[in-house]
């Protein structure tokens, strides 16, 4: 899909973050965008972008209705709503997502805090459920990382107010913690599904791709795979990524295992690791057992206790649902 974007009359500056944006989706998925070029261009676009005075107004509807919007969306971008992630959070419901708390069945995995919402009758709306049927989830897990997801403070009374609370505990400190990797990978899964899902359905690979991957639709001889993992099939654990290496499989035994990440504290306890390291260890134990998994070491909690009301930047993530494609616990 090509949707040409308005550029003119919106300072540099902006239009990087919202290339930065754009580059993300098309780094994750088989949609591409065009910017205009001239007037005649301008008159056919899909999406315009517009700074409102209103610097903290940003939005768009979800999709493209075009009874509401005819051929084409605007999306309003204020200037505090100009980081990659809230913008690239924008062009998520350009490409007709909605919110992942919206769900019909968020109820199973979070709580809205209401009496802790600031400007209650305004700022609801943002939190309203969508009934059974009116949307499609295709069967997809619930992701509290989604970029789709509001963050647990957001709309609060104060800086520290929870909004929404997870209802595994241990998930908490994930919730709207799409800052690493700004699309998730069943964000970027669902695009593709609605996007581009005939792409390959005339393959002749038949791919038999494991660990939740995908066929990809920009090369349909391999698979998309969730983080962790590579190879055509997604058959392959992804050791590391960035200049150290890290990670492995790790069969699980009746005594104690250590695993070391790499450079965290330096002789002067500070991170010396590079910006982007990623380390992946695989744990694998029988059927019939379960994997316990104990923190040590200075200035490291579980979870994340260095920025309580934040998400960490540096954290380590452990992924224990019945789908390694989701965001685990950090």
């Amino acid at each position: 899909m090509k949707c040409p974007l308005e550029k003119k009359g919106k300072a540099e500056s902006d239009r990087k973050i919202v290339r930065a944006a754009i580059s993300e989706w098309e780094l994750e998925t088989c949609v591409k965008f065009r910017e205009v070029e001239d007037q005649e261009e301008y008159e056919r676009t899909t999406v315009v972008l517009v700074k409102p005075q209103d610097s903290s107004l940003c939005g768009v509807g979800a999709g493209r209705i075009y009874i509401f919007t005819g051929n084409r969306q605007v999306l309003f971008l204020g200037h505090r709503c100009l980081t990659v992630q809230t913008v690239a959070h924008e062009f998520g419901h350009v490409l007709g997502l909605y919110h992942e708390h919206a769900r019909p069945d968020r109820d199973r995995y979070i709580d809205i805090i209401w009496s802790n919402l600031t400007n209650f009758e305004s700022t609801k709306k943002q939190f309203s459920k969508k009934p059974e049927g009116s949307i499609t989830t295709l069967g997809f897990p619930y992701d509290v990382a989604s970029l789709m997801h509001y963050g647990p403070h957001i709309y609060g009374k104060t800086w520290e107010s929870v909004t929404i609370r997870a209802k595994d505990p241990l998930l908490q400190l994930s919730i709207g913690a799409a800052t690493d990797t700004t699309i998730q990978f069943y964000d970027a899964k669902t695009v593709n599904y609605f996007y581009c899902n005939d792409t390959c359905r005339n393959s002749v690979m038949n791919l038999q791709c494991q660990h939740g991957g995908y066929p990809d639709p920009k090369s349909c001889h391999r698979c998309r795979c969730p983080q962790g993992f590579s190879g055509d099939l997604c058959e392959w654990h992804e050791r590391y990524t960035g200049a150290d290496p890290c990670g492995g499989v790790i069969p699980a035994e009746s005594f104690n295992q250590s695993i070391y990440s790499p450079n965290y504290i330096n002789e002067f306890e500070h991170f010396s690791y590079k910006k982007g390291q990623t380390c992946n260890w695989l744990i694998k134990a029988p059927h019939d057992k379960l994997i316990a998994v104990r923190f040590t070491g200075a200035r490291f909690g579980f979870p994340c206790t260095m920025y309580p009301y934040v998400t960490c930047d540096d954290y380590v993530e452990v992924r224990y649902g019945d789908d390694i494609g989701v965001t685990g616990a950090r």
